[in-house]
């Protein structure tokens, strides 16, 4: 009888560790979750977010394409104005 009572404790004492280590387990969880909510409201953030940071991005490029339409433009002139130049002399 001593050992079945025995046994019996020895299996609460099992259940009772496995049961914490499942709670830890779950909280751990938790605490990963909240953290994975954070980083996505600051991906959303209206300011300073993914988005804004695209959008710039995207302005830069509209903005760097302009300038190397404007500055192609430029260089193709001066070439042809001195090409013009050349033919116009002989």
């Amino acid at each position: 009888m001593s050992t079945d009572f025995q046994d019996i404790k020895d299996a609460f004492i099992s259940l009772d560790k496995k049961l914490d280590r499942l709670v830890n387990t779950v909280e751990h969880l938790k605490d990963s979750q909240d953290q994975i909510t954070q980083d996505l409201s600051k991906i959303k953030d209206p300011d300073t977010g993914l988005f804004p940071r695209i959008r710039s991005l995207e302005q830069w490029k509209e903005t760097y394409s302009k300038f190397m339409w404007i500055l192609t433009s430029a260089t193709l002139a001066v070439v042809v104005k001195e090409v013009w130049d050349l033919l116009s002399r002989v």
